[in-house]
C-alpha cells in the first residue's frame, strides 16, 4: 500500500466499502501544563525544613489532562504558619488550545518519583486552601507546628491512596496532540467509532485538513492506518483477531494507557502503574455486555471500555531542531 496522502478539500463521504470520521479541532485534549513554580511561605522562627514535590493538571469540560513535570518547594515549618504558593501554569493559546481550560489541580508528594496525591481543596486537619487575588492556589497549614517537631507532618499535601495523578488523558474527546522532536517519529492514537466494522484492520487511512491551519514549521504527518490491538498475552492471533484460548495465553505486564480490542470493543488500561493480567485468561464473557465507560478487572489490570471503536495510528515527525506540537484542527479521516 502507498503512503497516506493529504487532501485540500472537505469531503463527507467515501465510496463503499469505505469509512469516514471527522475529528474537530476542539476534540483534542489540553496539552500537558508547563512545569510550574512554587514558593515557600513562612513566618517566625524556623523549626524544620523539608521538600515537597508538585505536579499540576488542566481541567476541561471533558475531564483532566496528564500532569506537568515535577517542581520542588522547600517547606519551612514554624511555630506560626507554613505553606507554599503554587503559581498557575501558563495557559495554552492559539492552535495549542483544543478544549477550553476551566481550572487546574495541584498534586504533591514527599518523593520526586512516586506517591503523588491530590492536594486538598477544602479545610482539613492540616491544611486549608484559598484562592488569591493573583489567581494562585495557596496551601496553608491549618495547625501550628511546634519547634520540637522532628518530622514534617505536612510534607505530603496529597495522599498515596486517593486522588492520584492521572495516568491517561481524559481532557478531550481525543487525547492531546503530542510534542514532536527531530530525534524520532511520535505515534499518536486517535479513537474512531467502528459500530458497523466499516474500518478495515491495518489498511491505510487517507486524510484531509480542511480548516487550513498551518502546522508549526517542521511538523510532518507521514502515515496513517487503522488498527485493533490484540489482547495482551495472546499468541498466534492476528491483530484484532480471535480472542485467546487458554492454550495460547501468557500472563503479561500491561502499562497504563495501553490499548486493546476485545469483541469489537476498544479498551484502555487505566491502572495507575504497570500491572499483570490474570494468571488464567478471564474469558471473553468478562468483556461482554459492558457499557462504555465501565471497568473490568483482569488480574491487577483495570480496563475501561470505549464501546465499539478502534484506533487510527498517526505517525508525526519533525524536520526542525525545535520540538513542536501539531496544530489542533479538523482531520477528515477516510478509507477508500
Amino acid at each position: 500500500m502507498g503512503q497516506s496522502r493529504g487532501y485540500n478539500s472537505r469531503a463527507y463521504v467515501s465510496p463503499a466499502p469505505g469509512a469516514f470520521y471527522l475529528i474537530y479541532g476542539s476534540d483534542f485534549g489540553a496539552p500537558v501544563p508547563a512545569t510550574t513554580t512554587a514558593v515557600s511561605q513562612a513566618t517566625g522562627s524556623i523549626a524544620v525544613q523539608t521538600t515537597a514535590y508538585l505536579k499540576t493538571t488542566w481541567i476541561t469540560a471533558q475531564g483532566e489532562s496528564l500532569a506537568s513535570g515535577t517542581t520542588a518547594a522547600t517547606l519551612s515549618t514554624t511555630t506560626t504558619q507554613v505553606g507554599i504558593v503554587v503559581t498557575q501554569p501558563t495557559l495554552p493559546t492559539g492552535t495549542a488550545l483544543g478544549q477550553t481550560i476551566l481550572g487546574w489541580r495541584i498534586y504533591s508528594s514527599a518523593s520526586s518519583s512516586s506517591g503523588f496525591g491530590l492536594s486538598p481543596v477544602v479545610a482539613s486537619t492540616n491544611f486549608t486552601v484559598s484562592r488569591t487575588a493573583a489567581g494562585e492556589n495557596q496551601v496553608i497549614a491549618g495547625a501550628a507546628i511546634g519547634a520540637s517537631t522532628s518530622t514534617a507532618t505536612i510534607v505530603v499535601l496529597g495522599t498515596t491512596t486517593a486522588g492520584q495523578v492521572p495516568v491517561v488523558d481524559r481532557s478531550g474527546i481525543q487525547p492531546a496532540l503530542p510534542s514532536v522532536t527531530s530525534t524520532a517519529p511520535v505515534i499518536y492514537y486517535a479513537i474512531v467509532p467502528n459500530n458497523s466494522s466499516q474500518w478495515k484492520q491495518q489498511k491505510h487511512v487517507e486524510f484531509m485538513k480542511s480548516d487550513g491551519v498551518a502546522d508549526p514549521a517542521g511538523i510532518i504527518l507521514n502515515n496513517l492506518d487503522f488498527i485493533q490491538p490484540v489482547y495482551p498475552g495472546a499468541s498466534l492471533a492476528p491483530q484484532g483477531g480471535s480472542n485467546p484460548p487458554v492454550a495460547t495465553y501468557t500472563q503479561v505486564s500491561v502499562s497504563p494507557g495501553a490499548w486493546m480490542v476485545m469483541n469489537g470493543n476498544l479498551w484502555q488500561a487505566v491502572n495507575l502503574v504497570s500491572a499483570s493480567t490474570a494468571t488464567t485468561f478471564i474469558g471473553t464473557a468478562a468483556f461482554t455486555g459492558i457499557a462504555p465507560g465501565s471497568l473490568v478487572t483482569d488480574g491487577s489490570v483495570i480496563w475501561q471500555n470505549f464501546g465499539k471503536a478502534g484506533l487510527i495510528r498517526m505517525a508525526f515527525a519533525n524536520s526542525e531542531t525545535t520540538a513542536a506540537v501539531p496544530a489542533n484542527q479538523a482531520y477528515e479521516l477516510f478509507q477508500l
